[in-house]
């Protein structure tokens, strides 16, 4: 994901974590693994709150990795990566699983990956203008 970023763009980025997540949502048959794992996690707090320091660790991993190409102390890096690690987050928010719960009874996987897909939509639009800028591509 951090190498799309730096060498594409967020769009692609974005694009990367859709098919991430959805290749996950794929391996999950009825998908109520975002229910189970909610129930698993997100409901004791003291695994809640290892499961929030994993989701900044891999935000504090990707922000400096785009930093390494970015002017020192630009916000850009880290905001990235903390929108790209939302997405992953939010896959077991309350609105995610609700379009999955609200879903007929043989539609849950096509629910959870059209949410999916309108995420990174609106990932990839926020991010529109992130990536590395070239001598070339800044003229």
């Amino acid at each position: 994901m951090c190498r799309s970023a730096r060498t594409w763009g967020g769009p692609v980025c974005a694009d990367a974590v859709r098919v991430f997540l959805k290749g996950l949502a794929a391996a999950d048959e009825q998908a109520n693994g975002i229910e189970a794992f909610h129930t698993a996690f997100g409901g004791v707090p003291h695994l809640r709150s290892r499961l929030l320091l994993m989701y900044e660790r891999f935000e504090q991993a990707m922000a400096h990795s785009l930093a390494e190409e970015s002017e020192a102390g630009h916000p850009a890096p880290r905001l990235v990566a903390a929108q790209v690690i939302s997405l992953c987050q939010l896959v077991t928010s309350e609105e995610a699983r609700e379009r999955v719960a609200s879903a007929p009874a043989d539609e849950p996987r096509n629910a959870l990956n059209a949410w999916i897909d309108e995420s990174a939509v609106l990932l990839a639009e926020s991010l529109e203008g992130y990536g590395i800028r070239t001598s070339a591509s800044a003229s």
